[in-house]
């Protein structure tokens, strides 16, 4: 089916962008960006969710209005925790493909079929899942790491 509303227009956008991403395709193995987490198909993963969004007049008129939407995303990456047992390592080796994919993501961006106009993280964006539940359960994600980014895109004033 297709779609035609800007914001899911961009989640597809994204999602068949990241594909494309060396740095993404190499530590995923395959293209796997979803939409919400429920679609995971296992880790690692990308989540999309759709945040805020805007349509601006961008001649400040009415007669001859020129509406253009802009909004954010938020981009989740969840992978296993690689080295439970040395939390610093599992850490470092999480936040270093982390950061990179942001780097690779910057250094291709002027290739995507949407307008980014920054990608920014949280004070604290990367967390492990025993600081958000209170045991790791072995349910097929006992251990994981998470970080976050914020794709904001669109024309803005």
């Amino acid at each position: 089916m297709p779609y035609s509303s800007p914001e899911v227009v961009q989640l597809e956008a994204i999602r068949d962008w990241m594909a494309t991403i060396a740095a993404w395709s190499g530590w995923a193995g395959a293209n796997r960006v979803v939409w919400p987490i429920k679609a995971a198909p296992d880790l690692p993963v990308c989540v999309l969710a759709l945040n805020a969004g805007r349509t601006i007049n961008l001649t400040g008129a009415a007669g001859g209005s020129n509406f253009q939407p802009s909004g954010s995303i938020t981009l989740w990456i969840y992978a296993a925790d690689t080295a439970p047992t040395d939390p610093q390592l599992g850490y470092t080796v999480f936040a270093d493909k982390f950061f990179g994919l942001i780097a690779a993501m910057s250094d291709v961006a002027h290739q995507a079929p949407v307008l980014f106009n920054e990608f920014s993280t949280p004070d604290m964006p990367i967390v492990h899942s025993s600081w958000v539940n209170t045991e790791d359960g072995d349910d097929g994600l006992s251990a994981w790491w998470q970080g976050q980014i914020t794709i904001s895109w669109g024309v803005e004033r």
